[in-house]
């Protein structure tokens, strides 16, 4: 059974509005309800760990429900960073848990679900994966201020989420 853990726990801050990004609305829905919804179409993911900030906790369940996502297992309240969100949401698994685990985004709605099967297929044979996209940017490396390089992009990825891993690892 694999297992989805959606971090949506930000505030919002480099955003700059009042709203954390992951609940502006889009096309009426909160941005994190077209990512759960993503996830929620996906066959190879069985259940949802949603990590949220402590005050959207208890509110967040009717939504979550009007919306028809009905593969929510449990929301926990996120922690001070995203690696704490992460670790918090990890210790919502059961001890007996065995298949992946897919952490993603809650603000990065544009996940298809192929991409996420497909992730998740590859973490099962391999034991981790993550989506990657080209490096476009140009890229240059720096002493003392002053510009020494241009790196080569050639081998250079930008990792994206779904990170997926084997529950063992």
């Amino acid at each position: 059974m694999n297992t989805a853990i959606i971090v949506a726990a930000g505030s919002g801050k480099r955003f700059g509005s009042d709203t954390p990004k992951q609940f502006h609305p889009i096309l009426g829905k909160p941005v994190v309800i077209h990512t759960l919804q993503r996830f929620e179409d996906c066959d190879l993911v069985k259940r949802i760990i949603l990590v949220l900030d402590k005050n959207e906790t208890d509110s967040f369940s009717k939504t979550t429900k009007q919306f028809g996502i009905r593969k929510i297992d449990s929301i926990v309240s996120g922690g001070e960073s995203r690696a704490e969100s992460v670790r918090k949401g990890f210790e919502a698994i059961k001890e007996d848990f065995r298949g992946v685990v897919a952490v993603h985004d809650g603000a990065r709605p544009l996940v298809s679900t192929q991409e996420i099967s497909e992730t998740i297929q590859t973490a099962q044979e391999s034991g981790a994966a993550c989506l990657v996209a080209n490096v476009t940017d140009t890229i240059k490396e720096v002493s003392g201020g002053v510009i020494t390089k241009t790196v080569d992009r050639t081998n250079l990825r930008r990792a994206l989420t779904p990170q997926c891993f084997r529950y063992e690892l």
